[in-house]
């Protein structure tokens, strides 16, 4: 019954309310079943020294953190509840930082919270008007970055204010500022405690001697209230003068062992009135020199002497809150289209960070086409001809100069040496007898000796350190032997087939014989660009949002973490549909990259990746409290990612046990189908093709899940 009466009779009614982090040893208790009531239209003071657990109060309140033991109300109903706009539109939140998007201007910031509250064009224009004026703010095109620290928490406060909720709260809105300053909120809150009485209002702050301008205090030290009540009522019942030499006293009483503050907590627990008159008449006869509250104008006096919560610290059970802190499930449409808003106006305000989102990718695929891939050219070779007749210097004419620069060298020694001084990558030796001998080879066939053999031999000697380069070389040397000895024979008048491999080269199934590194490549660079770049952005700004506490400010005004995301895939997708479209050009019109299948299934295939990499990006937000950290963890994932996912090498290169951790990866399956669509144009009917998009799916939706199991973990 008394939680029924409290529930109705004030705007927040909490009853041993308990919250601690960590666990074991680490559990830290931050408030101790802390009993508190903020009767409908009246400013309440809650004091308290730094780290006492007001902010944490204040988040229980409002329904950002999940409370472990005690009941809460706020506005009649727990927060949270479905169908209870608390977090959402009954609530005006200042929290301590200024938490303003600084590149909006102000009217553009209190659009768009107003957008988040429902409000039409038409009442944003009037409340914003009437806020301008009612705080003294600038011109409303005027930037957040170009106002004063004044002006900017006066904006902070106008956000606040702007649809008129019924519960505002705000949490140490005078710390670092000037008096004067200070002195102008407090005029604010005042005009409208009086102008408006179906505000109620609940401010923190260290600075006690501004709280007795409040018609109620709490005095909260070690997660608990000591007392709460007028600071009127609080001074004369110690004859003390002013409320720091009270809560001062208050201090060293709850030293003392055995102490209890229960009686300085009063029972309130009137008959309830729905009526908003009924309600301000309440606050306007809340007595202030007694211990008795008249409802109503009436004679009807309840009496106060039953301690409020004194059995709660004798054992009594209390429940617990199970309800998900989330309005809805659904996502808002009006939520999502605020968000969006916001995430373009940023990309407006910051041109220079968009041209460089669309720069990196085309920077990275230039650069991946122009420096991967291609023949090595120039090479230096030193060659050393002992011929005596032309053959040698036939063999030699037909070595391509544009792989390799040939440097004649007169002795073989000297020749590696070049190769042992890093001047030469292979070092080449014809000997003496080598057309002598060739031609003896030739007509003798199988009863051409070992000597013979030998002597028509020609030594490539090379620095296998740089394997690519040594491939190069010998299958330069391979293929201009071949080109010699087909000359060679039809000059002597036999078949120029007769010196080829008795193995043929047929018309390849897929591809052709100029197929190089560079098309093996370029559809997993493509892909992991797409996927890296959409999860560095989203990664670095859920962070920078949360770290100034715009997404907790959102989120008190009832966006839940699912709109913010589809909110960012809306607005980065136009970005990334931007970056996808020009790597291909560069790639398939620039550069020549082989495409054989169907343009539409290789973009929305690699418009997946993008979505896949914002999925990743949202977990290490979830994850990581610092840009360092997010970086660091992008990192740290980006190259494992690179190596083992098929994109710079095959993974049939693998050891069996690290194809299969291979196969799991979020890249690998999209890198194969690329290429598969690309090098092989299949389509959909093939299992390598469709099985991608199955596997991109699974992985945006387990980190997706994940992303928001940590965040609703992190918000208990």
């Amino acid at each position: 019954m008394e939680q029924e009466h409290g529930t109705c009779y004030n705007a927040v009614y909490c009853r041993g309310l308990k919250k601690h982090f960590g666990r074991g040893k680490n559990k830290l208790e931050i408030l101790c079943g802390l009993n508190m009531s903020v009767p409908y239209g009246a400013i309440y003071g809650l004091l308290g020294s730094s780290g006492c657990g007001k902010t944490t109060l204040l988040k229980c309140i409002i329904g950002r953190m999940k409370i472990d033991g005690g009941i809460v109300r706020t506005l009649g109903q727990s927060p949270g509840a479905r169908g209870h706009q608390v977090p959402g539109r009954m609530v005006g939140y200042m929290p301590q930082e200024i938490a303003l998007f600084m590149n909006f201007s102000i009217h553009e910031t209190l659009n768009f919270f107003g957008q988040l509250h429902g409000m039409t064009n038409s009442a944003i224009n009037h409340r914003s008007e009437f806020l301008l004026n009612f705080l003294n703010l600038p011109d409303s095109s005027r930037l957040i970055c170009k106002l004063s620290g004044g002006q900017q928490r006066r904006v902070s406060l106008a956000a606040a204010l702007l649809q008129q909720p019924e519960l505002l709260i705000l949490d140490e809105p005078t710390v670092g500022v000037d008096p004067v300053l200070r002195e102008k909120i407090w005029e604010h809150l005042l005009e409208i405690a009086k102008s408006s009485l179906k505000t109620t209002i609940i401010i923190t702050t260290h600075y006690i001697e501004e709280a007795a301008q409040a018609d109620k205090v709490g005095l909260m030290r070690g997660g608990r209230l000591l007392a709460e009540n007028k600071p009127s009522v609080l001074m004369a019942k110690f004859g003390l003068l002013n409320l720091e030499a009270v809560f001062l006293h208050l201090c060293h009483r709850d030293r003392l062992p055995n102490n209890d503050d229960s009686e300085l907590l009063p029972s309130i627990s009137e008959p309830y009135s729905d009526t908003e008159q009924d309600r301000g008449l309440l606050y306007r006869n809340y007595s202030s020199g007694s211990d008795k509250i008249i409802f109503n104008g009436s004679k009807n006096e309840i009496s106060a002497t039953t301690a409020y919560g004194t059995g709660l610290a004798k054992g009594h059970r209390v429940s617990f809150q199970k309800k998900l802190l989330v309005a809805s499930c659904v996502p808002s449409c009006k939520n999502i289209k605020a968000v969006s808003g916001k995430n373009l106006i940023f990309m407006k305000r910051n041109i220079s960070l968009l041209l460089f989102e669309f720069l990196v990718p085309v920077i990275q695929i230039i650069l991946f086409c122009v420096s991967i891939g291609g023949d090595p050219r120039d090479l230096p070779v030193s060659v050393c001809n002992q011929d005596v007749d032309e053959l040698g210097t036939l063999f030699v004419g037909f070595i391509s100069n544009t792989t390799m620069h040939l440097v004649m060298r007169d002795d073989i020694n000297l020749a590696i040496n070049d190769v042992r001084d890093g001047l030469s990558w292979s070092a080449l030796h014809i000997k003496e007898n080598f057309s002598m001998d060739l031609m003896t080879r030739l007509e003798e066939g199988p009863r051409a000796t070992n000597a013979t053999i030998d002597g028509s031999t020609i030594d490539l000697y090379q620095d296998m350190s740089n394997k690519q380069i040594a491939i190069t070389i010998q299958a330069k040397m391979l293929e201009t032997f071949s080109l010699f000895t087909s000359v060679l024979l039809e000059s002597f008048g036999y078949n120029s087939n007769l010196g080829s491999l008795p193995i043929k080269l047929a018309k390849p199934v897929y591809g052709n014989t100029a197929t190089t590194l560079t098309d093996f490549m370029a559809c997993g660079v493509i892909v992991s660009a797409t996927f890296f770049l959409a999860c560095g952005l989203t990664a670095m700004s859920f962070i920078l949002e949360r770290k100034e506490g715009l997404i907790e400010r959102m989120q008190v005004a009832g966006v839940n973490p699912q709109e913010i995301m589809i909110a960012h895939v809306v607005t980065q997708f136009l970005v990334m549909m931007g970056q996808v479209s020009l790597m291909l050009l560069i790639a398939f019109v620039v550069f020549n990259i082989t495409n054989e299948g169907n343009l539409f299934y290789l973009l929305t295939l690699i418009v997946l990746q993008g979505l896949n990499g914002m999925a990743l990006g949202l977990l290490i937000s979830a994850c990581c409290e610092t840009e360092i950290a997010a970086i660091q963890a992008a990192l740290g994932i980006m190259y494992p990612f690179l190596l083992t996912s098929g994109i710079i090498w095959p993974i049939e290169a693998m050891p069996q046990w690290m194809k299969h951790i291979s196969l799991i990866l979020p890249l690998t399956y999209p890198t194969n189908a690329a290429r598969a669509i690309m090098g092989k144009g299949w389509g959909m009917s093939m299992t390598i093709v469709w099985s991608s998009y199955l596997s991109t799916t699974a992985w945006i939706v387990l980190m997706s899940t994940l992303s928001f199991v940590i965040i609703k973990i992190k918000a208990i």
